[in-house]
Parts: C-alpha cells; sequence; structure tokens
C-alpha cells in the first residue's frame, strides 16, 4: 500500500482521478436503470396489448387489466397512452373493429352477430362505433370489400 500524499497537489491529483471514475460509474448505472425501467415498461405494454388481442371479444375494462396485471390504473393508463398514442378503450375498439372486418368479408354472419363476436352486446353501438371509425357502415363496408 502506497503512502498518503504530502501536499495539497499531491492530493488532488490522486482525488480527480478517483472523482471522474466514480462519475463515470455513476452515469453508467443510471444509464443501465432507465433502460431497466424501459425494458419493463416496454414488457409490461406488450404483455397488455397481447392480453387485449387474445380476449378483446371478452368484457375487457381497465379495471379487468388492473386486476389481471396487478398495476394501478393510472400506471396503465399512463403506460398505454405513452407507447400507443391511445387509449385502452381506443385499442380495444379499433381490435373490435378490425375483427369485424374481416369478419364482415369472410362470412355472411349477420351484423348483429359480428356485433357480438367482436365483444359488443349493443349492435347499434357497434354500427355506430363502426361508422365513425372507418367512415361507413358495416353493410356498406361488407359491399365494398367482398371479394
Amino acid at each position: 500500500m502506497k503512502p498518503l500524499p504530502d501536499t495539497h497537489e499531491s492530493l488532488l491529483a490522486v482525488i480527480k482521478p478517483l472523482l471522474y471514475m466514480l462519475t463515470q460509474f455513476c452515469d453508467s448505472k443510471d444509464k443501465s436503470r432507465k433502460n431497466l425501467i424501459n425494458t419493463e415498461s416496454d414488457t409490461a405494454f406488450l404483455a397488455i396489448t397481447r392480453y387485449l388481442e387474445e380476449h378483446f371479444s371478452d368484457s375487457v375494462s381497465l379495471d379487468t387489466i388492473c386486476v389481471e396485471f396487478n398495476y394501478s390504473r393510472s400506471y396503465i393508463s399512463h403506460l398505454f397512452k405513452k407507447k400507443s398514442g391511445q387509449g385502452i378503450k381506443g385499442y380495444l375498439n379499433a381490435l373490435r373493429i378490425e375483427r369485424a372486418k374481416e369478419l364482415l368479408v369472410s362470412t355472411e354472419l349477420p351484423i348483429g352477430d359480428i356485433a357480438s363476436i367482436v365483444g359488443y352486446s349493443d349492435s347499434n353501438y357497434f354500427t355506430n362505433l363502426f361508422h365513425k371509425l372507418c367512415k361507413m357502415s358495416p353493410r356498406s363496408y361488407r359491399k365494398l370489400f367482398r371479394i
């Protein structure tokens, strides 16, 4: 072990490199921590979207997701808005409408049945929402895109 420096300048010569290394170490830990937080939020977001894709036809709500993933309403709402640019309800409606489009084109099922299959108990609500999001009625969509 080296003896301690006896002058102020020699003491600074030893301390400055140590202080620099400590600062670099702390900065790298902060960056790693931020990446970990990002990774955790990305994982949570992906798990929630996967859950919604698998359960879109069920009665899914923010509360259902909170219970399923053990996160608070505010955390999930904020995370979802940040990662997808829309709320959970908007994302869920978009999933349901996309599935409804597929069914409208590929089946002869009545529109009320399609509404029920994709998770809407009220076919009028479904029709109005479909029209709002697609700028046409489900019936018009079926006629236009039918193969």
